[in-house]
């Protein structure tokens, strides 16, 4: 799902505020740059690319709490395609 289909999800959850929903583009846009997809393209996220993402941030000393961030964004993001 595009990235304008996620930012469009994410404004309908209440449990996401302003804030939130512009570090979860931020970092979906970053996981779409890792795997060098277009953003307007379907992006299908398993465990393993997910994992590779989150070690190569690590790798560049992006903190805990930001890879937790960065993780939960994946998970709404595979939320929001399942109930495509």
């Amino acid at each position: 799902m595009s990235l304008d289909r996620f930012k469009c999800y994410l404004s309908q959850l209440p449990e996401v505020k302003l804030p939130d929903r512009d570090w979860s583009l931020r970092w979906i846009k970053r996981i779409f740059e890792f795997l060098r997809k277009p953003l307007e393209s379907d992006l299908t996220l398993d465990t393993n690319l997910l994992i590779a993402f989150l070690v190569a941030i690590k790798k560049n000393e992006v903190p805990a709490w930001q890879r937790h961030q960065a993780a939960v964004t994946a998970g709404r993001y595979q939320m929001m395609t399942c109930g495509a």
